[in-house]
């Protein structure tokens, strides 16, 4: 399967998973998280990687729930726990 096959193929099923019964407002939000991911991130990968790191809609949504706490805290090596 060639890569951009890969990330339509990835970006179609985050949003299956995620926008299934929410309201158009926060709907129109997680499709834009979604797009900015596969983006910034996803597209990043070779095409082994994406077989690889998203085999599973799982690893999908776990890699995509890391990029949103990257990109909500950019610079975590600031933040310290006191």
């Amino acid at each position: 399967m060639e890569k951009q096959a890969l990330l339509k193929y990835l970006e179609e099923g985050l949003r299956h998973i995620l926008c299934m019964n929410i309201d158009p407002d926060t709907q129109e939000s997680i499709n834009a998280a979604i797009a900015m991911f596969i983006i910034e991130d996803a597209s990043k990968y070779s095409e082994q990687e994406l077989i690889t790191n998203f085999s599973t809609m799982e690893k999908g949504l776990t890699l995509f729930i890391e990029y949103l706490e990257a990109s909500l805290v950019p610079d975590m090596a600031a933040y310290t726990i006191h």
